[in-house]
């Protein structure tokens, strides 16, 4: 056989085997295909995890307090009734006695400030966590814990009240503050009556104003026998419970036996069983009550919004709360977690840990002027000029500092933007 037969005779030998390998015979219909688990291992590992949602912070927690609570005003002058109170007074605590022309503003409470306790010793905060009037009131002035003024080395009969802003008081004389109530609106046989206290004389008068009311409730023989709530449009109710607090925001919280719940201010009705161990107000539609010894929030409706995870909560303001979670306080944004869907509990409040606020530019102390005609100057100098606004500050005084300086022998102490007053040791008291 020669070269070109035994060559042809190999290749249609070798297109022949090639041509007998086994084919893989297809799968009949609905019979099991074998998994290709090296395809399933990586599109195992290639799944990207579920995303977690988590609630709006404006601040997440990294305040250490030891407690909190909200700022409510009282007025000097005394009403013949209670009104309802209602937030977001723009400048809720400015008063006839230092501000001429400027009025109380009865039926109102604070808005962006919140009492705090740092180390037993109270201050004022902003719900950005700012400090408004640092920690330095000690734990037992007392009054402080629910008014606007407070009773701290003042003279005797006279008393430190807060400007609008909070950061600085006046002192002022507590003799003669009050005035008197010449008539007194209430309640006889489940009709509004107006006593006149010069003529002794009972007439009934129609009650038609902005917002509803506590009024005593008299007998015919003018005995006071207790207290019927009347809505803003004159409908009387009786206040469920035995034991209540104020209307704020046409809602007033009411107890029985030790148990919390509203009542509404419109229509008298109750907004749902008394479950809760304490209640807050309501504000921006939501309320801060107490479960179990935990803390969540409840809308309008009755509806509980969060879950009971928090140590403490507030007052919302522009729906935010300050709120205590894991020992430490931070600022939720309550109605924007709300409005995106996202649920208040233990999983979405928790997240990495936080660098505390930064403090520069805020309060750090308080001085309290002890002479009068204290100058203010523009930089801590003698020699700077004065400040405009100012000039001079009275003894009585007190400053919020937010930065200290010793210059040309004085101490010297900045109680605002371009504003320094100095000290030889004995015109101010400093308080850190």
């Amino acid at each position: 056989m020669n070269y070109k037969m035994k060559t042809a005779l190999s290749l249609l030998c070798a297109a022949v085997l090639c041509g007998c390998q086994p084919q893989e015979t297809p799968a009949a219909e609905g019979t099991p295909q074998p998994e290709n688990t090296e395809s399933a291992e990586v599109r195992e590992n290639t799944e990207e995890p579920e995303t977690v949602q988590k609630v709006t912070w404006a601040l997440a927690p990294s305040m250490k307090l030891d407690g909190i609570r909200d700022l409510e005003f009282e007025p000097y002058i005394l009403l013949d009734v209670q009104k309802e109170m209602r937030g977001y007074a723009p400048e809720w605590a400015k008063n006839v006695y230092l501000e001429t022309g400027n009025e109380f503003p009865f039926g109102s409470y604070t808005c962006d400030a919140i009492e705090v306790t740092v180390n037993g010793r109270k201050g004022i905060y902003d719900y950005s966590g700012n400090v408004i009037y640092p920690a330095v009131i000690e734990e037992d002035i007392g009054s402080f814990a629910n008014y606007y003024n407070y009773i701290e080395d003042a003279s005797v009969g006279s008393m430190n009240v807060f400007a609008s802003d909070f950061r600085s008081t006046e002192e002022m004389p507590a003799s003669g503050l009050g005035g008197a109530v010449v008539s007194l609106r209430q309640v006889i046989d489940n009709e509004i009556y107006l006593l006149d206290f010069a003529t002794s004389e009972l007439s009934p008068v129609a009650y038609n104003e902005d917002s509803a009311c506590l009024m005593y409730e008299y007998s015919s023989q003018g005995e006071k026998i207790g207290m019927k709530m009347v809505s803003k449009d004159g409908k009387i109710f009786d206040i469920e419970g035995d034991e209540y607090r104020k209307i704020i925001n046409g809602w007033l919280p009411v107890s029985e036996s030790g148990m919390w719940t509203f009542q509404s201010a419109s229509n008298g009705t109750i907004l749902s069983g008394y479950i809760y161990d304490d209640v807050k107000y309501f504000e921006n539609g939501y309320a801060p009550v107490k479960k179990n010894g935990k803390w969540g929030f409840v809308d309008e409706s009755g509806t509980e919004v969060t879950d009971f995870i928090f140590d403490d909560a507030s007052t919302l303001y522009e729906g935010k709360t300050y709120v205590s979670f894991h020992g430490s306080y931070g600022i939720l944004d309550l109605k924007t977690t709300l409005a995106q869907s996202v649920p208040v509990n233990e999983e979405t409040c928790t997240g990495d840990a936080v660098t505390p606020k930064d403090s520069e530019g805020q309060p750090i102390g308080i001085v309290k002027v002890n002479v009068d005609g204290l100058n203010v100057r523009k930089e801590p100098s003698a020699e700077a000029e004065k400040a405009a606004e100012s000039g001079s500050v009275l003894k009585g005084q007190t400053f919020t500092v937010t930065s200290v300086q010793e210059a040309e022998g004085y101490t010297w102490y900045e109680i605002g933007e371009n504003m320094w007053i100095a000290s030889d040791g004995s015109w101010v008291t400093y308080k850190e």
